[in-house]
Order: C-alpha cells, then structure tokens, then sequence
C-alpha cells in the first residue's frame, strides 16, 4: 500500500490519510495530487510505469513505459486528471482515456507543470547545446517560448531557465540557472495583450550570486517552486550562507499579489528537530496559502510538517493529523510483524521444518468512512465488520527438505489452499501434521484430510453466519 496525506477538505473527510491499493507490489511512489484532491498520481518503480488514481472511483489507471529504458515521471496534475511529465519524450497522461501522448524527440521538452483547468502547460525546450534549456509555455500543444531577463538586469550571468508551474490567469513560477547552480526564483506574468509574458526575478533582492556578497539570502527553487492554484501563493525553498561550509536551509511563502516575503527560519535546538535535523523543505501551498513539506536532514528521518498562513512557526503535520500518527504506529506494528515471521522462515529454511502462520483477529484501522481503530467488539456484524475485524491471512509453508521428505502431506497441503476454513479447527489440523493420535481429533475438521468438510458454517461469535453476510 501506498500512503499519502493531503490537505484539501476531501481528503480532510476521510482522517486526513488515504491509502492507495498496490495488489500487484509494483511499488508505488505518489508524486502529485490534483488542487481539487480527486486525482493522485506518481510512478511504479517495481515495473516502470506511471500511475492515476481517482479518489472518489477507486479507479486506478497504469500507463506502462514507452520502452525498457525509458525514464517515466508524472510531475504535475490538473483537476481533470490530465498529468504531464515525460515517458521518455515530454508526455500528458489522460486519466478519462487511458491514453499517454508524447510530444517531440528524446530530450527535446519537458513537461513540468499544467495548470488546475487542464489548459496551460509549463516547462521547457532543449536545441543542440542548450543543456539548462528555453522556458516554455504550451498553449494547446503549441510551445511559445517565455523571456528571459538580461545578465545586466539579474546581476549575475544566466545559463537558462526552466518553468514549473502555472495557475489559471497565466502566472508562471519557475527559476533561472546562475554560475552555482543555485536556480534563483522567477515569474512570469502575462501582459496586457493576453499573448506575451514579462519575466519577473523578485528573488534579486535576495540572492547573493558569490558568497563574498553582502546580501543575505541565496533563494533558490531547486524544482519546488511551486504555486497555488490561484496564483497567488509560492512556495520558495531559501539557503542563508553562514559561514564556513555552514548554512540555514528552509522555507519561505511568497505572495504574488502584493510581493511580500514571509521566511521561516528554524531553530535547530528547538525541541521537533533535536532528533531530525533543521533543514525545512516546501512542497505544496493552497490557495489561502497553508503550506506543507517535511523537515528533517539528508540522511536522516523526514517528518511532514504544516505552516499555516498567520502562523510564526511550522508545525509537525502529526500533530494536524493525529489519526495518521496512528496508522502510521500500526504499519510500523505490521512491518516488524513481517520482518520476525520472515526471520523465523530463514531460521528453517535448511531444516526438515514446517510453518504455519495465522494472526487472531483483524483490526479496524480507518479504512473507507470508517473513522475508528481497533474492534467494535458490541456492534453488529455485518460484512463490512467482518472483513476488517474477522478476515485474517492464513498461511503454511513447507521447507525443501520437508516437501522433498513428505511428497503426499505437501500434495494435500497444496490442494487445501482454496479451501474455506476457520482457526478454530486448526487443532485438528496439528494433530496431523504432528502424527498425534487423540480421541478428540476429527477429519471433518483437518483441513487436509480428504475428509475434511467445507460445509460447516463458519459462525462469528456463535450468532453469525459469515458465509451468508450480504457483499462477503
């Protein structure tokens, strides 16, 4: 499973987490969610391909490689669940019809932002030598290439530019590359005629191009200069140089409308980065102009974390959303479960051994509308209930050794694997596998004996039939 959080009141409903199904274990990484919280998408490392996935269906559409090598990537997604990114050439992904479109050669654009009605694509175009690129804007599939400001004007030599976002009215974020390597911020806003775009550097105040400079900010994007919907907010990823080979890395909220620049600076021996580490990255900003991202270090553990507009400080995101705390202990709780019960499977794996593994009930965990965790050992029993509280995994394994010494046990074992059964009759079960003979052991009830009956209803607290729950 692949989690994600989310701010939008969609996802709010449903305990700020959702949880993306991956049956096929191709390991699902998210890597962008539509402004309206319907449409989640990302890439599958496990088989190369990219993803959508649509909050209120439950549908789930995989748009595979183009070929082996090609690099695949969705780094943006409108409220229609169309996504750009690149499946080797620059690519749109259409959630409606299934269908990913390439556009140009190899290498030739790149797709990084679309705006939230589906209509605008930014990013940019690469001829010959051109290896920083020509920030572009794509109308309808028709790439106009943006300006870019003069050396003289910016302070400091540009060796290109690239765009990453767009909102509705045509506001462009993106950066431009300095001798550093930096990639100071930059807009672009629309002129009057509605055709043209005027390049905007509001990071020159701020960005000290040599570290002899007397200004004390280098603003930078590094591909996360990332707008509101509205285009109103920007999320602005800053380094202040201290000295040495020190600096303070963080975040910072810019307003288009009227050119204000809030910083947050971090306080390393503040108490929620004593054991993570002060280094504060943004990732997404809403229309009012909440921001959230993780903090933590380059090698250590990154945590989420919020920062409200009006608020001084950044939050732990935790602490907005104590339910995914939660959940997050419990797969934490399942992960450890597996990595014992696997080091017991290695501890036999050369032995003449079998295995049998079965947990003792399943656990409510906020799944669907459900917003509650652990059981509901006084409610009804419907088939909702009995999937998440009742249904556990059941499974035996044989070691080689075993297999090869006892043929006809792996054989029934094997043969018994569709067959429905309830942990109650499990001690008849042992009592074969282990050759014990006993007047209280029934073959009716081994769920390998050739007598064994599928028909005993499988009753739920000695009331309930599972079998007959309406959706089993």
């Amino acid at each position: 499973m692949v989690a994600m959080m989310a701010t939008s009141s969609a996802m709010m409903a449903q305990n700020g987490i959702t949880e993306i199904p991956d049956p096929e274990g191709v390991e699902l990484m998210g890597t962008t969610l539509s402004p309206n919280g319907k449409f989640f998408g990302g890439v599958g490392y496990g088989v190369n391909e990219a993803w959508i996935y649509d909050m209120e269906s439950k549908k789930f559409v995989a748009f595979p490689a183009a070929d082996a090598g090609a690099d695949v990537q969705i780094k943006s997604m409108a409220d229609n669940g169309v996504a750009v990114g690149w499946n080797g050439p620059a690519a749109t992904f259409d959630f409606a019809t299934e269908q990913c479109t390439q556009f140009g050669e190899n290498g030739q654009y790149t797709f990084m932002g679309i705006s939230p009605n589906g209509k605008l694509i930014v990013g940019a175009h690469y001829d010959g030598d051109d290896s920083e690129g020509t920030p572009c804007i794509f109308n309808e599939g028709t790439p106009v290439d943006l300006p870019q400001p003069s050396d003289k004007f910016l302070g400091a030599t540009s060796s290109g530019a690239t765009a990453l976002s767009v909102s509705n009215d045509s506001i462009i974020s993106g950066y431009w590359v300095d001798d550093m390597a930096t990639r100071p911020a930059l807009l672009w806003a629309p002129n009057r005629d509605g055709k043209t775009f005027m390049p905007y550097p509001f990071s020159r105040p701020y960005f000290a191009a040599t570290t002899e400079s007397k200004l004390p900010f280098t603003i930078f994007s590094c591909d996360q200069t990332v707008m509101s919907a509205n285009g109103k907010y920007l999320v602005i990823n800053y380094e202040q140089y201290t000295g040495g080979w020190e600096a303070i890395q963080s975040v910072a909220r810019y307003n288009t409308e009227n050119d204000s620049l809030e910083l947050f600076t971090p306080n390393a021996e503040d108490e929620m980065f004593v054991n993570s580490g002060s280094q504060v990255f943004g990732s997404a900003v809403s229309d009012e102009g909440t921001i959230i991202g993780f903090y933590g270090g380059l090698f250590g553990p990154r945590l989420g974390f919020i920062w409200k507009k009006g608020d001084e400080s950044i939050k732990a995101l935790a602490s907005e959303f104590p339910k995914a705390t939660l959940l997050a202990d419990y797969d934490n709780a399942v992960l450890y479960n597996d990595s014992v019960v696997d080091c017991i499977v290695d501890r036999f794996e050369h032995e003449d051994a079998i295995v049998i593994y079965m947990p003792d009930h399943g656990e409510e965990c906020y799944e669907g509308d459900m917003h509650f965790f652990c059981r509901m050992h006084s409610a009804e029993i419907d088939a909702r209930l009995a999937h998440a509280e009742f249904d556990i995994p059941f499974w035996i394994w044989c070691s080689p050794k075993y297999a090869r010494q006892r043929p006809e046990v792996f054989k029934a074992i094997v043969q018994a694997r569709n067959r429905r059964f309830m942990t109650d009759a499990l001690p008849h079960l042992l009592f074969d596998l282990a050759g014990i003979s006993a007047p209280c052991y029934n073959s009716k009830y081994d769920l390998i004996s050739p007598d064994y009956d599928e028909t005993r209803p499988r009753l739920l607290k000695g009331t309930t039939d599972y079998d007959k729950l309406k959706g089993i």
